[in-house]
């Protein structure tokens, strides 16, 4: 009975966000379009900070006591970035109806929010591991 509720509240707030951006005209894009490019670059310093810090955790715990070397956020943020270029070099992404519904402003919002999620997911996974495997 919860997931048809959290299925029609998902399907309501999806529609508004449709009804925000068809009422929107050229300059109102091209605001909201200036602003998901400001609040993009503005959450891509914390984001990537937090999966430096995660990473780098994750690096000290099982790659340091093998091989002996050991890294840094910072490190680990350009060995992230790196990667990021590497696989994403010339990606087509396939569509993603949820995604491609979505408005600028809320696409930057919902990109950023399952970076930061799956990557504090990863780092739950590890601490898991180390506290109780290892």
């Amino acid at each position: 009975m919860s997931d048809v509720k959290e299925s029609e509240a998902y399907k309501k707030v999806l529609k508004s966000f449709q009804q925000i951006d068809k009422k929107n005209t050229t300059g109102d894009k091209f605001i909201f379009g200036t602003f998901a490019f400001i609040l993009a670059l503005g959450l891509m310093i914390p984001v990537y900070m937090l999966c430096g810090t995660i990473g780098a955790d994750l690096w000290a715990w099982f790659i340091t006591p093998i091989f002996g070397i050991v890294i840094g956020k910072a490190q680990f943020v350009g060995i992230l970035l790196v990667i990021n270029f590497i696989t994403n070099c010339g990606n087509i992404r396939g569509t993603n109806d949820v995604i491609d519904n979505l408005g600028p402003v809320a696409k930057v919002i919902a990109l950023n929010f399952s970076m930061c999620l799956s990557a504090l997911t990863i780092w739950g996974v590890g601490a898991f591991i180390v506290t109780y495997v290892l």
